[in-house]
C-alpha cells in the first residue's frame, strides 16, 4: 500500500514529463486521512488521503488546492483536486463516493466523483461572481508547467 501512495503522489509532481509541484510545495502540504466512500469506514479499508496544498503567490485569497488520493485494499489511484475554502466533506454520495463541498467568492461548490475519469470533478456551481479573464487565471494556476 505503502508503494501505491508513492506512485500516485508522484502523480502530483510530474505530469507528461513536466513538473507540476515543486517537491517542496508536496513536502510542506497538509496531509488529511479523510473517509469519501459509502458507509461508516471499513476497517479492512484504507483511508483516502488528502493533500491541502500550500498556497502560491499567484492564486487568489480563497483559492486553495487539494489534491486527492483514493485508497482500497487494491491500492491507491489519483482522485483529482477540488479547489476553494470551507472544505466540507458531504453525507450525500454520487457513485459511491461522498460529495465534496467548498466555497469560492461566496458561491458554493461541490465536486463529485466520477466514475468514467475515476476523478472528482466540479458537479454544481457555475462561478458566476468570476469574469473570464478570472476562469482563465484561476486555471492557468492549475496549470502543470515547468519551474
Amino acid at each position: 500500500m505503502t508503494e501505491d501512495i508513492g506512485l500516485v503522489a508522484s502523480e502530483l509532481l510530474f505530469f507528461e514529463n513536466q513538473v507540476f509541484y515543486p517537491v517542496g510545495s508536496l513536502l510542506n502540504s497538509f496531509v488529511s486521512q479523510v473517509w469519501l466512500g459509502m458507509g461508516e469506514k471499513n476497517s479492512s479499508t484504507a483511508s483516502d488521503l488528502l493533500f491541502e496544498m500550500c498556497q502560491s503567490s499567484d492564486q487568489p485569497s480563497g483559492y486553495n488546492l487539494y489534491e486527492i488520493v483514493l485508497r482500497t485494499g487494491k491500492g491507491a489511484a489519483y482522485g483529482g483536486w477540488v479547489f476553494g475554502s470551507d472544505f466540507e466533506i458531504s453525507d450525500r454520495f454520487i457513485s459511491g463516493h461522498r460529495i465534496i463541498r467548498t466555497s469560492f467568492r461566496g458561491e458554493l461548490l461541490d465536486f463529485g466523483f466520477a466514475p468514467d475519469t475515476g476523478q472528482y470533478k466540479l458537479i454544481s456551481g457555475d462561478l458566476k461572481g468570476l469574469s473570464t479573464g478570472e476562469i482563465r487565471e484561476l486555471a492557468k494556476s492549475r496549470q502543470r508547467t515547468p519551474r
